[in-house]
């Protein structure tokens, strides 16, 4: 394991500062380095997924016929495992936090039918991890701020930094309930950017990374507003290329006042691009954006409240349109959490319900009108979770057209491997980014 995970890192490195670039892992024998056959390992999938139809009937209560469970994994820690919460893909590796233990895990995905753990460090947080830009370093989101992670040997993590919100100015410091709860990373004009959703109603926060990978440093900047999101907002970001706007745009989940999208082509001025006021009881928790067709398509979800899954034709930011929304049949009692869109296909972790995946290519253009139902499921409807909802599946995430989805909490414990008989597996296109 030491030296494959020796192997990794020497790739790594290799592509360092390239945003693009794919990640090849190569394995050891008796001849040396040898290039993994992707084409057999994908192979395998699509010989597994033979016969899966990609439409089939909806089932609320167990896993639909178009999705086929593949693989799964559970971080194992000295002897003692750990669920999985959020997850980060780039290349071959995945990062993921891991519940109960204060730290996170780095897997290998290079086979998705023989998924692997490479190493472990705690980190003093598990709010959220992200790659680094140029893949060298996890970025760890917890209560005092974000640790930085050395993840060029996997089985050997150390962190080499660590960035606190003391180091931040007063303001934009918030209350008590501050906390570095999501992350998100961008190279943009050369230089790392990283995002953060603090909590605290003082808008989005952009920091630098800098530093080579042994010592690196994070540097306040500024925020995106002085006040935005109400008292637990903003909660989570994503941040893109925006081809028809040409420019980098950075949306906001802003808690109870709806969500905001950003010009952050220099990420140090931030300017307001459009976005929605929506004073609902529910509470913005979090958001996608995806070029659909000729749309630009804004996918939000609240995790207590209302319970709803909103999604919006955003093609005119500054004025979104509300295609349609949609709820769980318990939507007072059964939050959703993470979310993530590729080739039109949403993916929803959906706690103790699941995961449920929608077909965004088939929205209609009536305001309010459009039929947004769920396309497929996977799970069920759990015992285990808690009288409000939160227990078991807390991300999912895309990667080479194979879905892997996180959940911290028996008895779905670890990341399921599942393939989407709509999606083609080996398909480097088909990943998510969020």
């Amino acid at each position: 394991m030491a030296r494959f995970a020796a192997a990794v890192a020497t790739l790594l490195v290799s592509v360092a500062g390239c945003l693009q670039d794919e990640t090849k892992d190569v394995i050891d024998d008796a001849n040396g380095k040898v290039p993994l056959d992707r084409d057999a390992i994908y192979a395998r999938v699509k010989g597994l997924m033979e016969g899966v139809a990609c439409e089939a009937p909806f089932d609320a209560t167990k896993t639909t016929a178009n999705l086929k469970d593949l693989a799964s994994l559970v971080v194992d820690v000295e002897g003692k495992t750990y669920g999985s919460r959020e997850l980060d893909v780039h290349g071959d590796l995945a990062l993921t936090t891991l519940y109960g233990y204060g730290g996170i895990a780095v897997l290998d995905l290079s086979d998705p039918l023989k998924p692997q753990q490479l190493g472990a460090i705690k980190a003093g947080g598990e709010l959220d991890v992200k790659f680094s830009p140029d893949n060298l370093t996890a970025l760890v989101g917890g209560g005092s701020g974000i640790q930085l992670i050395d993840i060029r040997d996997p089985a050997n993590l150390s962190m080499v930094g660590e960035w606190k919100f003391a180091e931040a100015p007063q303001p934009p410091r918030g209350g008590a309930l501050q906390n570095a709860h999501m992350i998100y990373a961008a190279n943009i004009s050369g230089q790392q950017w990283v995002f953060l959703a603090p909590n605290s109603n003082t808008g989005v926060w952009i920091l630098k990374l800098e530093g080579p990978p042994e010592a690196r440093k994070l540097t306040y900047v500024t925020q995106t507003l002085p006040v935005e999101g109400g008292p637990l907002g903003p909660h989570d970001m994503v941040v893109q290329w925006d081809a028809d706007l040409k420019t980098w745009v950075l949306y906001s989940a802003d808690g109870f006042h709806g969500w905001t999208a950003f010009d952050v082509k220099d990420p140090a001025k931030p300017m307001p691009l459009g976005g929605i006021i929506r004073p609902e009881t529910g509470y913005t928790h979090t958001i996608q954006a995806a070029k659909i067709g000729a749309r630009r398509i804004v996918v939000t979800i609240q995790e207590v409240g209302v319970n709803v899954m909103e999604v919006y034709d955003a093609t005119n930011i500054k004025a979104p349109i509300l295609l349609g929304t949609w709820q769980h049949e318990r939507a007072a009692v059964n939050p959703q959490h993470n979310l993530n869109i590729v080739a039109g296909r949403l993916y929803v972790a959906h706690y103790g319900n699941g995961v449920y995946v929608f077909d965004l290519n088939k929205l209609g253009t009536t305001p309010i009108a459009s039929e947004v139902k769920p396309v497929a499921h996977y799970g069920g409807a759990s015992t285990s979770q808690d009288a409000l909802g939160f227990k078991e599946f807390y991300d999912v995430v895309v990667k080479d057209g194979v879905v892997y989805a996180a959940s911290y909490s028996a008895p779905t414990s670890g990341v399921h491997v599942v393939g989407d008989s709509c999606l083609v597996p080996g398909d480097e296109k088909l990943t998510t980014f969020g």
